[in-house]
């Protein structure tokens, strides 16, 4: 471990007194093999859109040449010569600020592996989210492979590929959402899937310590996890007062976005963990109270945007007691704080934040897209970007121990005081 007083990044990031963990990978190694067809998807986009679908409100376009507003998508597609076609999502418009989600969806056939391949194009400073799914079960329940957030700062494509690695895979979609502003022309080109014989290895991580146990532990029969869907503040409650006093782990799933119009959604004391599948949708504040209170609770947000929130403390996220966060594939975004943490505020808890955009969120005092105190946490793959507030423009730590950082976007926060980028 290293440990450094207090100091300002030209990053938008203010530390003070806090340890930095290193992180390492083990060497435990499970495999399988099967022998399983290979799915068949390739498809240029230039005659068309192959196998794949789109649906209003929120269409991809296909398109030749550049897109039609300056600074933001390709000049051309990824072949050679660069006349082609692409797939895109248009940012202009109605189509901004916030708003999706754009689905590009098509079924494998015959069901099995390979190795997913394609192209992308994500400059702009309205970029917003571009993630990739599949389904096991036709489109019931969805997996995100990979995810990208943010302007990716160059015009030329980039490659991007995962490994299908298993043969229930039915379904495959790309999804995007539009970021702040008109500049914001996500692209993709060249899906295809590849031979891949067998699957590869899954890796899980050696354990730090051994130990013996004095006796056998009892198993205990586990209560099976419930499903719901909802599209309305009063179902959201429910569910989470129906948590509140059930020892199992409950999922529900988003069929619209929900206005919080009565105030803060409250977790608090859940005896298990609470998981919101967003499904593209958003959670929007009432523009007065924060968006989500939580203490002394496990929560884990996916495929979801917390905005308009606004609080002293946290206006999109609050985080406090001994509480559990984990987002994966989450824009917390248009969020303010009177006081400190406008995006997320994080106290004597724990964070994880995967695949993830803490964008456009304003604190008066400190840490203005997230402030963690007496914190521990991962942050992963993920874009801090285009924050503001006194000190911390991006990030404000104090008196936090085991922060990991990896593979992050931390920049354009300003701040007044100290640590702006």
């Amino acid at each position: 471990m290293m440990t450094c007083p207090c100091r300002w990044l030209g990053t938008g990031v203010l530390f003070a007194a806090f340890t930095l963990a290193s992180s390492t990978t083990g060497n435990g190694v499970a495999t399988r093999s099967r022998d399983l067809a290979q799915s068949k998807l390739e498809c240029s986009f230039d005659d068309g859109l192959c196998s794949f679908t789109t649906t209003d409100p929120y269409k991809w376009t296909q398109r030749s040449g550049s897109t039609p507003s300056g600074g933001t998508g390709p000049t051309g597609d990824h072949s050679s010569s660069g006349t082609g076609s692409y797939m895109y999502v248009e940012a202009s418009g109605a189509n901004n600020p916030r708003k999706g989600p754009f689905v590009l969806q098509t079924t494998l056939v015959p069901v099995g592996i390979g190795e997913l391949g394609f192209w992308y194009s994500m400059l702009g400073g309205g970029i917003g989210t571009l993630s990739v799914d599949t389904s096991h079960d036709s489109g019931a329940s969805w997996t995100t492979h990979w995810s990208k957030a943010g302007d990716q700062g160059t015009a030329a494509w980039s490659r991007a590929s995962f490994v299908l690695d298993d043969g229930d895979t039915t379904d495959l979609r790309f999804i995007a959402y539009t970021g702040t502003d008109f500049d914001g022309d996500a692209a993709i080109d060249d899906v295809n899937i590849t031979r891949r014989d067998t699957p590869a290895p899954s890796i899980s991580p050696a354990p730090s310590t051994s130990y013996e146990p004095s006796s056998s532990p009892t198993l205990l029969p586990t209560p099976s996890p419930t499903t719901e869907l909802l599209s309305t503040e009063d179902q959201l409650d429910n569910a989470v007062a129906r948590a509140s006093s059930a020892n199992v782990s409950v999922t529900v799933k988003l069929a619209s976005t929900i206005v919080l119009a009565r105030g803060s959604l409250n977790f608090v004391d859940l005896p298990a963990l609470f998981t919101i599948a967003g499904e593209g949708f958003g959670l929007v504040g009432n523009g007065q109270d924060r968006c989500i209170y939580m203490t002394n609770t496990a929560l884990q947000l996916r495929d979801l945007m917390i905005t308009n929130g606004t609080a002293q403390y946290g206006g999109g996220i609050r985080v406090t007691s001994g509480s559990h966060l984990k987002l994966y594939n989450v824009t917390v975004e248009g969020n303010v704080g009177g006081l400190d943490g406008a995006g997320v505020w994080v106290s004597s808890s724990t964070l994880v934040l995967h695949h993830s955009l803490i964008s456009s969120n304003h604190a008066e005092r400190g840490g203005g897209g997230v402030k963690f105190e007496s914190f521990n946490g991962t942050i992963e793959d993920s874009a801090i970007t285009g924050n503001s507030a006194g000190d911390g423009g991006g990030i404000l730590v104090q008196d936090s121990e085991n922060i990991v950082v990896k593979r992050t976007r931390i920049e354009h926060n300003v701040a007044s005081g100290d640590g702006g980028a």
